[in-house]
């Protein structure tokens, strides 16, 4: 059963809006919820349903991923395929957390698709014309009707982009309690302290060489002085989408609060210890991770520490940050490297960025760099998962603890059912979508992903495995270019036979036919003489055919 309803209508004062919402083929990231693959998706019931079965005037699919991601294809191609040719399609996607606009590619003039930036740095609105528009109008008056803003998410920008007068507020009631609420819970945190005096600003995406590049301040002094200890030979390298915000130091009476801080890097991601890397598989590694990033301001993977242009050392430390972990082993593996620890080092990216502002953009007498209130994600327990994290509970199965109250459930309080969620947006068309009841039974025989029976893998992840690929490989070369050269030998060797074989059976007679260049009257004149010195006369000696008489 689904999590929640599948598909929404929208209704507006003029027109409805079949509204669908679709993520990437994420894999599963828990027992409790199965993240259904967008290509079988969009072949389900509901889906074709929802698209024939009900009445709006265009379509919005809400996606979360990059626009050129392939499935896109698939929920457009499905979509097109079962509504009118024109109806209006607006694919509003995200996840690559830039601001992109595409015009039509495949010769559709009634769809669109745009990328609204991320991290909240971008709000905005999009229109799109009602299908009746569509049909009135022609495919090249398309532009005018698909039309998009990308704002600022700026209180400056929004306040001059709404006409308002300078000394007009722009808050309104609401938001003005929004806002009160928000500092309150930072200040209930600690968010509000201040831990660091900065005095200047490091951005994320400005040259990596930039005095000014948050990424440069992270190579060139935060893991060197919170990670690296002298004297070892130690390398860092982590994904360029690892910090999610600039580093903030002006304004403010130029200083960082701990919620600044966390901004930079929210996630907490901890610091794994990959191994004991060979040199060659180092730049390699990087070579390989940056292949379509050389332009760029910022390449896909960042490397932290000494590395000289040439060999040094034989091997170095390598560290990663664990959301990276997977693509860097994925890679290590392919050069057969096998000493891998991929160790926690008892390190967070939130927790280093924190230690270092602290210690290097130290405030003057006005702050002590002390906390009021000790951040709760200092105490690792805080940080460490669960062991019942995505795991189906008994509290999930339906399953009462017949301890608890001291009295027993009848059988009715078991069969109880309950939906989600209640869809209260008032924005909603009351009874329209889906909305399942679930009972409790139903999980009595649930199997978790992870338990279920799945057919036998081909793919080999020992050391072994990896050792016989190459072996294999190796011996289809090889066994290639042999073929390849007993080819062009036969072929050499055969030429003297084939011209002996056409001069036995008569191919390469003399025919007067095939006389090639040279001029065919001569040539026919060499030949009678050679048949007439066949007895020994030399040519020269000959009488000429004709005599020619001078009087």
């Amino acid at each position: 059963e689904p999590y929640g309803e599948r598909y929404q209508l929208l209704q507006g004062r003029n027109s409805t809006v079949l509204l669908f919402g679709f993520l990437y083929n994420m894999r599963n990231p828990s027992e409790t919820i199965e993240v259904v693959r967008i290509q079988d998706a969009v072949k389900e019931d509901w889906f074709l349903q929802a698209l024939t079965e009900t009445e709006y005037d265009a379509i919005v699919v809400l996606a979360h991923m990059e626009s050129d991601y392939r499935h896109i294809d698939d929920i457009y191609q499905q979509i097109r395929a079962n509504v009118d040719p024109k109806m209006p399609i607006q694919f509003i996607a995200g996840h690559s957390h830039k601001r992109l606009y595409s015009k039509p590619v495949r010769k559709d003039n009634y769809y669109r698709e745009i990328e609204p930036g991320g991290f909240f740095d971008t709000v905005g609105w999009v229109t799109l014309p009602r299908l009746s528009t569509a049909w009135e109008k022609s495919a090249s008056e398309m532009d005018k009707e698909f039309q998009h803003e990308f704002l600022n998410t700026s209180k400056t920008f929004l306040h001059d982009r709404l006409g308002l007068a300078g000394d007009q507020p722009l808050l309104t009631t609401k938001g003005e309690e929004l806002s009160k609420s928000i500092q309150e819970t930072q200040k209930k945190l600690g968010l509000d302290q201040v831990v660091a005096c900065p005095g200047k600003d490091y951005y994320r995406n400005v040259s990596i060489h930039a005095d000014n590049s948050l990424w440069k301040l992270w190579r060139e002094h935060v893991v060197p002085s919170q990670l690296f200890k002298k004297g070892e030979d130690r390398l860092m390298l982590v994904g360029k989408e690892t910090f999610r915000y600039d580093l903030r130091g002006s304004g403010k009476r130029d200083s960082m609060t701990l919620d600044d801080v966390i901004a930079i890097a929210p996630y907490m991601n901890r610091v794994i210890y990959v191994g004991d890397v060979p040199d060659w598989m180092v730049r390699r590694l990087n070579n390989t991770l940056n292949t379509y990033s050389t332009h760029n301001l910022i390449p896909d993977y960042v490397l932290a520490g000494s590395m000289e242009a040439f060999q040094t050392v034989e091997n170095y430390q390598l560290y990663t940050h664990e959301e990276d972990l997977p693509a860097i082993v994925e890679k290590l593996e392919k050069y057969n490297f096998q000493d891998f620890q991929n160790s926690f080092v008892g390190k967070r990216d939130t927790i280093y960025w924190l230690d270092y502002v602290m210690s290097a953009f130290r405030c003057d007498e006005l702050f002590d760099n002390k906390y009021s209130i000790v951040p709760y994600f200092y105490d690792p327990s805080e940080l460490e998962e669960e062991a019942t994290d995505g795991v189906l509970s008994s509290e999930d199965m339906g399953e009462n603890d017949e301890h608890q109250g001291g009295s027993e459930t009848n059988g009715d309080d078991d069969e109880s059912d309950w939906t989600l969620p209640p869809g209260g947006y008032a924005g909603y068309i009351p009874g329209q979508g889906e909305t399942h009841k679930i009972p409790a039974s139903h999980y009595e025989n649930y199997v978790p992903p992870s338990e279920r029976e799945k057919p036998p893998s081909n793919k080999h992840h020992s050391t072994s495995g990896v050792k016989s690929r190459v072996e294999r490989r190796k011996k289809r070369q090889k066994a290639i270019i042999k073929g390849i050269v007993l080819t062009i030998a036969v072929a050499i060797l055969m030429i003297p036979v084939v011209c002996g074989v056409m001069q036995l059976t008569g191919r390469l007679k003399d025919d007067d036919d095939e006389i090639g260049i040279y001029d065919r009257e001569e040539v026919r004149a060499l030949r009678r003489h050679r048949r007439r010195g066949l007895s020994g006369a030399p040519l020269r000696n000959m009488r000429p055919v004709g005599e020619i008489e001078i009087t």
